[in-house]
């Protein structure tokens, strides 16, 4: 993770989890914290995430899995459309 917070108290943050994640926020401080959700699966740790990213995961509205939802359909109708 790198992160950077300037005077204001605006904190710019990159996280790598499958893909890179940027994140600006004036709430969250950069903190890992460990996921609950994830189990020690054959003596794994547990996975580490940003606090921001965590309580975005549980506040997200059905408008942004909506989209997220419509984002992989679209993919979809590209290669329907190339395969006729």
């Amino acid at each position: 993770m790198i992160s950077r917070k300037d005077r204001n108290s605006i904190v710019v943050l990159k996280w790598r989890n499958v893909r890179d994640v940027r994140i600006l926020s004036t709430k969250r401080a950069p903190i890992m914290i460990s996921n609950s959700d994830s189990s020690t699966h054959r003596g794994r740790p547990p996975k580490m995430k940003p606090l921001a990213v965590i309580e975005y995961n549980n506040e997200k509205s059905d408008i942004d899995r909506n989209d997220q939802m419509v984002s992989y359909a679209v993919n979809i109708w590209k290669s329907i459309k190339w395969y006729r």
